[in-house]
């Protein structure tokens, strides 16, 4: 039966993968305005989504200046004449560089597809993989004998009994002393969902946000559940817990039986109980380890389909998730980029008017007499309207999207 010490680490884990997913809401919150995107705008496919570079640069620019900054001529005139050629054509690959990179790269129908295909495939080896047999345990000596015996009844031996992830969770309740217990159904619950149906939630999340067209909202609120469901995923401790279990139960076991079955006992004249099963199969030729009971575990074919599955999901996990940060990277850029353009326009208007009234009002200087000492009222006019412009702009109202700082991830 289960201590409280098994309950209380098992809560433990649970409250720290939550606490660290409250402190990275917070987080994202507070250094990410997507928060503030409205509900509403354009639908796009993840799959669909034209994606972009990390910056547009060149390496032919960037090998360039470092050979410069090495020269000996760095401030000859010959050294200028080569920097200013250098300049023009690293100007010409970045600017067409930045072409591409703002156009970004669609994803051919192959890549599309192939992607929604290993997701669908991986649910499927996942789901195959639950159903076959894993692990089996052979038992051995006077159990082993017994349980081989026709005392027990015909048909398969009971000795070899396997078990797949399914299996686990089924003959879970019936291990224990009470099997109605309720830490028992809690254990019992917790082994699925971290190791079945949370992995395929989380591949379910990631078929939707890779073909279902949404918002941008609604693409950053699947990119935060699928990394969610990527975190109480767990398919891979599964496997490691498995393949540390079977090599330590055989030690476990015999720990277990030595002392009631390998000590002394007075009433066998000093015999133990070893010795005793150990004459008994001899005097019989059987063939059969002289000890109570003996657990040895082995794997069987599912245990690579386990395997397998396991390093799907993670694969293909990091692969949507990463054209997923990506593409509500480039998208948010983008909303960015149109509201700094919007709040622009009005400051670009009022700079033009200013401009044409400068001219003007220098025109009229020029035409107009001197004016008397004392009168300059064009100056101070001018003076007026500067002032005037700047509290207009200081005064504008900043969009919501701009007032959280700039990050690069969500």
């Amino acid at each position: 039966m289960p201590g409280y010490g098994f309950y209380a680490f098992m809560l433990a884990t649970m409250v720290s993968l939550a606490v660290g997913h409250a402190a990275t809401f917070f987080h994202r919150f507070a250094a990410s305005p997507v928060a503030r995107v409205p509900a509403g705008g354009p639908r796009e496919a993840l799959c669909r989504h034209a994606f972009r570079t990390e910056a547009p640069h060149t390496a032919k620019a960037a090998e360039k200046a470092a050979l410069l900054r090495e020269s000996r001529f760095h401030f000859t005139h010959l050294a200028r004449v080569a920097a200013a050629s250098d300049r023009i054509e690293v100007e010409t690959d970045e600017a067409a560089a930045a072409e591409s990179w703002q156009q970004g790269r669609v994803l051919s129908a192959s890549k599309r597809w192939g992607v929604a295909c290993l997701i669908v495939l991986t649910s499927a080896v996942l789901v195959a993989a639950a159903i076959q047999r894993s692990y089996q345990f052979t038992f051995g000596g006077l159990v082993g004998w017994l349980l081989d015996s026709p005392l027990v009844g015909p048909g398969s031996s009971p000795r070899q009994q396997g078990f797949s992830l399914l299996s686990t969770y089924n003959v879970l309740p019936s291990a224990a002393p009470v099997p109605d217990d309720l830490g028992i159904h809690f254990i019992q619950t917790a082994f699925i969902g971290y190791a079945l149906l949370v992995p395929l939630a989380h591949l379910a999340l990631l078929l939707v946000a890779w073909l279902v067209p949404t918002t941008l909202r609604t693409q950053a609120f699947l990119l935060v559940a699928g990394e969610v469901a990527n975190a109480w995923s767990a398919v891979d401790v599964f496997v490691v817990s498995l393949f540390a279990a079977l090599l330590q139960i055989g030690q476990f076991c015999a720990f277990i039986v030595s002392a009631p079955c390998g000590s002394p006992v007075d009433l066998f004249g000093g015999q133990s109980l070893n010795d005793l099963i150990g004459a008994f199969f001899a005097s019989r030729g059987i063939e059969e380890d002289p000890s109570c009971l003996t657990v040895s575990a082995s794997l069987v074919g599912g245990c690579f389909s386990l395997v397998a599955a396991g390093l799907s999901v993670f694969c293909t996990s990091q692969l949507v998730l990463g054209y997923a940060h990506a593409a509500v990277h480039d998208r948010l850029d983008d909303l960015l980029r149109a509201d700094t353009a919007a709040l622009r326009r009005p400051s670009s208007s009022a700079a033009a008017a200013d401009d044409d009234g400068s001219q003007g009002a220098a025109a009229q200087v020029h035409s107009a007499p001197p004016s008397p000492p004392g009168g300059g009222g064009s100056e101070d006019g001018g003076d007026e309207d500067s002032s005037a412009f700047a509290s207009s702009v200081a005064s504008e109202p900043l969009s919501p999207l701009r007032s959280a700082p700039r990050r690069e991830g969500l």
